[in-house]
């Protein structure tokens, strides 16, 4: 069955709380707690929400929708790992120098690991331990793999990925080219996807603050 893509909607629809002091007076903000702040405006306006200062609009987007993305469809859905020495896995001696291969993904969607998890759901990341009603098993989830040979470009990763997503939300409009054609994927070294074709759209209001113009 092919992955249902709903249109995405504008951020401007997004929900957020009232304007920051202008540029002038962000050295009245303090920003040692202001974290602390946009987690409480997380919980008030959920995962993702806008927030507005002076005249810029900043998204501000939880940890959640990297994550979710990166448990279904991770780039590494295969691991190869090699014990030093003699180990005991599921009932059975593996001998030191055996290849291991870990299906990363498969234990991720699990259903005993992570509840319903097959369907995407961002918010199942930004839950407290105490509101789950579900398995949710960070064990599990090993995007990077772990151990002593975790990958050493994780932290780097993660940053790259913040940085874009932030990029791409405040200035475009993403949308798929044909919501009708199946995206699919491809191993090669890592997992990538095929048929996946977008269009960005440059927004109104980023086209306006680049030329130094205040948006409308």
């Amino acid at each position: 069955m092919a992955a249902v893509h709903p249109q995405l909607e504008s951020i401007e629809s997004l929900e957020g709380p009232r304007g920051l002091p202008l540029i002038g007076s962000l050295f009245d903000i303090d920003f040692k707690v202001f974290h602390r702040r946009l987690e409480d405006w997380c919980e008030e306006f959920g995962p993702i929400f806008r927030i507005r200062i002076g005249p810029r609009k900043i998204v501000v987007v939880a940890g959640s929708d990297y994550n979710e993305a990166m448990r279904l469809k991770p780039v590494g859905p295969i691991n190869a790992m090699e014990p030093l020495e003699d180990v005991e896995l599921m009932g059975y001696r593996i001998p030191k120098g055996t290849v291991i291969m870990l299906l990363t993904r498969h234990i991720a969607v699990d259903d005993a690991q992570f509840g319903d998890g097959s369907r995407f759901d961002p918010e199942r990341w930004l839950m407290l331990d105490a509101e789950r009603q579900c398995p949710h098993d960070t064990s599990a989830f090993i995007p990077f793999g772990t151990g002593p040979r975790f990958c050493p470009g994780r932290n780097l990763a993660l940053l790259q990925i913040r940085t874009v997503l932030a990029m791409l939300c405040r200035n475009f409009d993403v949308r798929l080219a044909d919501p009708n054609r199946p995206v699919g994927e491809k191993l090669a070294f890592t997992m990538m996807p095929t048929n996946l074709i977008v269009q960005l759209r440059r927004r109104a209001d980023a086209w306006a603050l680049s030329r130094g113009r205040a948006p409308t």
